[in-house]
């Protein structure tokens, strides 16, 4: 079977392309604002009821005092 070819050639003048194009607005968030997936594991754990009251107790509190 014969291969096919694809022949894609610049143009002659690429320096009067260049001028003539336009920039295109970024608008894609910076990457450290992209959030990757990450899988998910279930975990289920038993907590006194005391700890569970220091838990919410903290999580009341400001994180900067």
């Amino acid at each position: 079977m014969k291969q096919k070819t694809v022949n894609v050639d610049a143009p002659a003048d690429i320096d009067a392309a260049l001028k003539n194009a336009q920039e295109i607005p970024d608008f894609l968030p910076p990457p450290g604002e992209l959030v990757l997936k990450e899988s998910k594991v279930k975990v289920t754990i038993a907590l006194s009821s005391r700890g569970v009251d220091f838990f919410k107790e903290h999580a009341r509190e400001p994180l900067i005092k």
